[in-house]
C-alpha cells in the first residue's frame, strides 16, 4: 500500500503518527506501506540539484504539494499527474518494475543522507522493502489520478486494477465542502493526455473559471468517468465498484472483490471493514480529519443531498450527462 502524505507534511508524517499502529497490522495482513517522499531533495538520480524555493512550504524540495510543475526549472522534477503510456512509459517502467520487484538501492540512498532524519527514514524504508521481499507481499499503488494510465499499468506491469466510482454528487459535495479547487492546466499542458483523452474537452477546460468549485469538480468527473466506462469493454479484467455498492453492504462487497483479486479474506479483514463502516461512525468526517478511514458508511451515503443546493445539483447533473447514465440511475439522483 502506497501512502502519499499532503503538503506541508513530508513522508514522515505518517510513520510517525501512523506508524506504530499501521505497520504491525500491515504485516499481519501480508502488506507492505511504501511512504514515498513525495517531492524531491537535493539531487536526483542524474547527479542534478533540484531546485528550491526556501521561502515556500508548498512548493520546492519536500514540499510534498501535488502538482505539475510547467516552468523551469521545477518541470524536470515535479510532476504529480502524468499521464504515462507506451510513448513515455519507458521512462518509468525500471523505477516501477524495482519498486514491485522490492529493489532498495541501498548505496544510493547512503550517500543521500544529509541530516539523522533521513538515517531514520532510510532504516524504515530498507526494513519495509526487506520484510516485502522476504514475505512475498504485494504491492498497492493507489493514485486517483493514475486511472488514465491502468492499461499501460495492466500490460507493462500485470497490474490488477480496481476502479472505484462514486456518484457525482458526492464527489462533488467533497469537494465542495473541502474547498478544493482543480487547476485543469495539470490536464491541458500534457499533449499525449489531450491527444489520447481529453481534446474534445479543451474549451471546457480552458474555459472553467479558477474559483468555480462545483463547475471544476463536475467536469473532471464527467472525464474520468468516461474513461473508466470505456474500459468495460477494453479490458474485461479491470475491476469496476461503486463506492455506494460497498457503503451499503461492505463485508459482502469485500468479500467478492477480495476473491477476483486472489486474497484472502480473513476474519481480521472482516474486523477492520465492519469497524471502518460500523454505525458506530462518524456520519461525516471532519475537516481535519479528511485521511480518517472511520465513517458510518451507510449514513454517508446522502451526506452529498444536504451539502448541496438543488440548483447545484441539477447543473452537476447536467455537466455529467451522457456518461453518469452509465454508473447511476435517476432514481439516484433523487
Amino acid at each position: 500500500m502506497t501512502f502519499l502524505s499532503p503538503k506541508p507534511n513530508a513522508d514522515t508524517n505518517f510513520a510517525i503518527k501512523a506508524g506504530p499502529q499501521a505497520f504491525p497490522a500491515a504485516e499481519k495482513e501480508g502488506l507492505a506501506i511504501i511512504i514515498p517522499d513525495t517531492s524531491p531533495r537535493d539531487k536526483d538520480n542524474d547527479g542534478i540539484d533540484v531546485p528550491d524555493a526556501a521561502d515556500r512550504y508548498d512548493l520546492g524540495v519536500g514540499a510534498s504539494f501535488y502538482i505539475d510543475a510547467d516552468l523551469s526549472p521545477y518541470s524536470k522534477h515535479f510532476q504529480m499527474y502524468t499521464y504515462i503510456t507506451e510513448e513515455n512509459g519507458a521512462q518509468y517502467l525500471t523505477a516501477f518494475n524495482e519498486l514491485l520487484n522490492f529493489q532498495y538501492h541501498t548505496v544510493r540512498e547512503v550517500l543521500s543522507l544529509r541530516s539523522f532524519k533521513d538515517f531514520l527514514r532510510m532504516g524504515r524504508d530498507f526494513h519495509t522493502f526487506f520484510i516485502g521481499s522476504m514475505q512475498g507481499q504485494r504491492i498497492l499503488i493507489k493514485d486517483p489520478f493514475a486511472v488514465f494510465s491502468t492499461p499501460w499499468f495492466e500490460r507493462q506491469l500485470h497490474s490488477k486494477v480496481v476502479i472505484t466510482v462514486r456518484h457525482p454528487g458526492g464527489f462533488v459535495s467533497s469537494l465542495k465542502r473541502l474547498g478544493w479547487n482543480f487547476d485543469f492546466g495539470n490536464f491541458l499542458n500534457q499533449p499525449l493526455f489531450m491527444r489520447d483523452h481529453l481534446e474534445g474537452d479543451r474549451a471546457a477546460m480552458e474555459s472553467m473559471p479558477k474559483d468555480d468549485i462545483i463547475g471544476q469538480a463536475a467536469l473532471l468527473w464527467k472525464i474520468i468517468y468516461r474513461f473508466v466506462a470505456s474500459t468495460r469493454t477494453g479490458y474485461p479484467r479491470f475491476h469496476i465498484v461503486r463506492h455506494e455498492d460497498l457503503s451499503r453492504d461492505p463485508i459482502s462487497g469485500y468479500q467478492t472483490l477480495y476473491q477476483s483479486l486472489g486474497l484472502d479474506f480473513t476474519e481480521r479483514v472482516k474486523y477492520i471493514i465492519q469497524n471502518s463502516s460500523s454505525s458506530e461512525n462518524p456520519t461525516k468526517l471532519a475537516k481535519n480529519k479528511t485521511h480518517s478511514v472511520k465513517l458510518d458508511s451507510r449514513a454517508n451515503l446522502d451526506n452529498w443531498k444536504k451539502i448541496l443546493s438543488p440548483e447545484e445539483i441539477t447543473r452537476i447533473r447536467k455537466i455529467t450527462e451522457g456518461v453518469s447514465e452509465s454508473f447511476y440511475s435517476d432514481e439516484e439522483w433523487k
